[in-house]
């Protein structure tokens, strides 16, 4: 499956993903990125994470949309404006669910706090489900590629 993201072209020929051992190998990579900007880390975590719900069973997820790409009848369920600002996807997970996410990069800063994930709990609340991702939740360290 490739990548929607915008970004993953130029990522994937810069080797960023390219023999990752572990979650950590990434995030430092991504951290690297910091002198680029931090859009630069929030889109390679981005692309992880649409990877990670493609490939990762405990996700159930069935197939995911991209902000932008989500289909019409799924922002109208979920009351989701076209162009929302503070949701990144949503993916629809095994059981029919239709689970929106927002992805958070914060390697080495403080915890979230509630003005960074506010948009997203307002712009979801429609919602059964929603996923907040961010590094910790990923394990850091914890998740190794076979």
């Amino acid at each position: 499956m490739a990548s929607k993201h915008s970004q993953a072209p130029l990522f994937l020929s810069q080797g960023l993903f390219d023999s990752l051992q572990n979650f950590r190998d990434f995030e430092e990579r991504v951290t690297g990125l910091l002198a680029t900007s931090t859009k630069a880390q929030g889109d390679a975590f981005e692309i992880f994470v649409e990877a990670y719900l493609a490939t990762q069973p405990a996700m159930q997820s069935e197939e995911s949309w991209l902000v932008g790409d989500i289909p019409v009848e799924i922002r109208e369920t979920l009351n989701l404006p076209s162009d929302s600002k503070g949701i990144d996807g949503v993916y629809r997970s095994l059981a029919g669910r239709y689970i929106p996410y927002q992805v958070k990069f914060r390697s080495k800063r403080p915890a979230l706090g509630f003005n960074e994930v506010a948009p997203f709990l307002g712009i979801t609340e429609k919602a059964n489900d929603r996923l907040l991702i961010n590094e910790k939740l990923l394990g850091r360290g914890a998740l190794t590629y076979e």
